[in-house]
Protein backbone atom coordinates (compact mmCIF):
# COMPACT_ATOMS: atom_id res chain seq x y z
CA UNK A 1 0.00 0.00 0.00
CA UNK A 2 1.41 3.09 -0.67
CA UNK A 3 2.11 5.70 2.17
CA UNK A 4 0.24 9.13 1.67
CA UNK A 5 3.38 11.94 1.89
CA UNK A 6 4.09 13.04 5.81
CA UNK A 7 2.98 16.39 4.81
CA UNK A 8 -0.93 15.27 4.00
CA UNK A 9 -0.69 13.15 7.30
CA UNK A 10 1.11 15.80 9.72
CA UNK A 11 -1.42 18.36 8.27
CA UNK A 12 -4.34 15.62 8.69
CA UNK A 13 -3.27 15.07 12.28
CA UNK A 14 -3.17 19.23 13.16
CA UNK A 15 -6.31 20.02 11.82
CA UNK A 16 -8.42 18.64 14.94
CA UNK A 17 -7.10 21.69 16.95
CA UNK A 18 -7.29 24.31 14.63
CA UNK A 19 -9.67 27.71 14.30
CA UNK A 20 -11.35 27.76 11.13
CA UNK A 21 -9.24 29.98 9.27
CA UNK A 22 -6.30 27.90 10.08
CA UNK A 23 -8.47 24.98 8.95
CA UNK A 24 -9.14 26.57 5.37
CA UNK A 25 -5.92 27.25 4.92
CA UNK A 26 -4.30 23.93 6.08
CA UNK A 27 -7.39 21.96 3.43
CA UNK A 28 -6.08 24.64 0.60
CA UNK A 29 -2.44 22.97 1.46
CA UNK A 30 -3.72 19.53 1.61
CA UNK A 31 -5.50 19.68 -1.60
CA UNK A 32 -1.99 21.47 -3.22
CA UNK A 33 -0.66 17.72 -2.88
CA UNK A 34 -0.98 15.96 -6.35
CA UNK A 35 -2.84 12.69 -4.41
CA UNK A 36 -4.93 14.14 -2.54
CA UNK A 37 -8.63 14.88 -4.26
CA UNK A 38 -10.51 16.32 -1.62
CA UNK A 39 -10.39 17.14 2.10
CA UNK A 40 -13.76 18.14 4.09
CA UNK A 41 -13.41 19.10 7.82
CA UNK A 42 -16.72 18.99 9.51
CA UNK A 43 -17.87 18.76 13.27
CA UNK A 44 -13.79 17.47 14.27
CA UNK A 45 -13.67 14.64 11.64
CA UNK A 46 -11.38 15.49 8.95
CA UNK A 47 -11.72 13.34 5.77
CA UNK A 48 -8.92 13.39 3.75
CA UNK A 49 -9.33 11.58 -0.05
CA UNK A 50 -6.41 11.10 -2.08
CA UNK A 51 -6.05 9.19 -5.48
CA UNK A 52 -2.86 7.24 -6.59
CA UNK A 53 -2.02 4.36 -9.15
CA UNK A 54 -3.33 2.32 -6.49
CA UNK A 55 -6.88 4.00 -7.81
CA UNK A 56 -6.96 6.03 -4.18
CA UNK A 57 -9.13 5.67 -1.13
CA UNK A 58 -10.01 7.84 1.89
CA UNK A 59 -8.53 8.53 5.17
CA UNK A 60 -10.73 9.62 8.03
CA UNK A 61 -9.56 11.11 11.63
CA UNK A 62 -12.48 11.86 14.45
CA UNK A 63 -14.75 10.01 13.16
CA UNK A 64 -16.13 7.94 10.58
CA UNK A 65 -17.55 4.64 9.95
CA UNK A 66 -15.88 1.17 9.32
CA UNK A 67 -14.86 1.12 5.74
CA UNK A 68 -17.15 -0.86 3.20
CA UNK A 69 -15.52 -4.30 2.50
CA UNK A 70 -13.97 -4.39 5.49
CA UNK A 71 -12.58 -8.20 6.13
CA UNK A 72 -12.57 -8.75 9.89
CA UNK A 73 -15.25 -8.35 11.83
CA UNK A 74 -15.58 -5.76 14.82
CA UNK A 75 -17.99 -6.13 17.36
CA UNK A 76 -20.44 -3.20 17.92
CA UNK A 77 -20.23 -0.97 20.77
CA UNK A 78 -17.70 1.70 19.48
CA UNK A 79 -17.13 4.80 18.31
CA UNK A 80 -14.90 4.59 15.42
CA UNK A 81 -12.10 7.50 15.92
CA UNK A 82 -10.33 7.30 12.50
CA UNK A 83 -10.26 4.65 9.41
CA UNK A 84 -8.15 4.29 6.22
CA UNK A 85 -9.10 2.41 3.03
CA UNK A 86 -7.16 2.12 -0.30
CA UNK A 87 -7.95 -0.63 -2.23
CA UNK A 88 -7.45 -4.20 -0.44
CA UNK A 89 -5.95 -2.24 2.18
CA UNK A 90 -8.04 -1.08 5.28
CA UNK A 91 -7.17 0.22 8.70
CA UNK A 92 -9.68 1.61 11.86
CA UNK A 93 -9.35 2.83 15.61
CA UNK A 94 -12.23 2.52 17.21
CA UNK A 95 -13.14 3.24 21.32
CA UNK A 96 -15.21 1.18 23.57
CA UNK A 97 -16.22 1.68 27.29
CA UNK A 98 -13.01 0.57 29.87
CA UNK A 99 -15.29 -2.62 30.63
CA UNK A 100 -15.04 -4.13 26.92
CA UNK A 101 -11.39 -4.93 26.73
CA UNK A 102 -11.88 -8.28 28.03
CA UNK A 103 -14.99 -9.18 25.82
CA UNK A 104 -12.82 -7.65 23.03
CA UNK A 105 -9.89 -10.23 23.68
CA UNK A 106 -12.52 -13.17 23.80
CA UNK A 107 -14.09 -11.94 20.65
CA UNK A 108 -10.63 -12.22 18.60
CA UNK A 109 -8.98 -15.32 20.34
CA UNK A 110 -12.15 -16.72 19.10
CA UNK A 111 -12.19 -15.22 15.51
CA UNK A 112 -8.44 -16.17 15.10
CA UNK A 113 -9.34 -19.76 16.14
CA UNK A 114 -11.59 -19.88 13.70
CA UNK A 115 -9.40 -18.97 10.98
CA UNK A 116 -6.26 -21.01 8.64
CA UNK A 117 -3.50 -18.04 9.83
CA UNK A 118 -0.04 -18.72 8.93
CA UNK A 119 2.77 -17.33 10.57
CA UNK A 120 0.52 -15.97 13.41
CA UNK A 121 1.74 -13.74 16.42
CA UNK A 122 0.19 -12.90 19.62
CA UNK A 123 1.76 -10.89 22.32
CA UNK A 124 0.03 -9.71 26.01
CA UNK A 125 1.59 -7.12 28.16
CA UNK A 126 0.56 -6.50 31.59
CA UNK A 127 1.45 -2.89 31.41
CA UNK A 128 0.16 -1.03 29.67
CA UNK A 129 -2.70 -3.81 29.28
CA UNK A 130 -2.46 -5.19 25.69
CA UNK A 131 -3.29 -8.44 23.49
CA UNK A 132 -2.23 -8.40 19.50
CA UNK A 133 -2.63 -10.60 16.92
CA UNK A 134 -1.55 -11.04 13.33
CA UNK A 135 -0.52 -12.96 10.74
CA UNK A 136 -1.15 -13.96 7.32
CA UNK A 137 -5.08 -15.31 5.98
CA UNK A 138 -4.37 -16.40 2.23
CA UNK A 139 -2.66 -13.74 0.68
CA UNK A 140 -3.79 -10.75 2.92
CA UNK A 141 -1.71 -10.07 6.64
CA UNK A 142 -3.65 -8.44 9.42
CA UNK A 143 -3.20 -7.48 12.40
CA UNK A 144 -5.78 -6.86 15.89
CA UNK A 145 -4.68 -4.67 18.84
CA UNK A 146 -6.59 -4.47 21.61
CA UNK A 147 -5.30 -2.25 24.36
CA UNK A 148 -6.69 -0.56 27.57
CA UNK A 149 -6.21 3.49 26.89
CA UNK A 150 -6.88 4.09 30.52
CA UNK A 151 -3.25 2.46 31.31
CA UNK A 152 -1.72 4.74 28.55
CA UNK A 153 -3.67 7.86 28.42
CA UNK A 154 -5.95 7.90 31.93
CA UNK A 155 -8.76 8.26 30.20
CA UNK A 156 -10.90 5.28 31.17
CA UNK A 157 -11.38 3.55 27.66
CA UNK A 158 -10.30 -0.10 25.42
CA UNK A 159 -8.69 1.22 21.87
CA UNK A 160 -9.16 -1.67 19.19
CA UNK A 161 -6.49 -1.28 16.52
CA UNK A 162 -7.64 -3.34 13.51
CA UNK A 163 -5.24 -3.84 10.11
CA UNK A 164 -5.78 -5.33 6.77
CA UNK A 165 -3.12 -5.52 3.61
CA UNK A 166 -4.73 -7.77 0.92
Amino acid sequence: MKKLTPLVLALTLVLAACSSAAEIAIEQLAEADDEVSNVEINDGEIKVEFEDEEGGGALVIGGGEIPDGFPIPVPDGGDVTSSIAQGNSYGVIINFPESAYDELVSFYEAWVADQSVEDLFTNSFESPRSTAWGGTIGEADFAVNVIDASDTTGTPGTMLMVNWDG
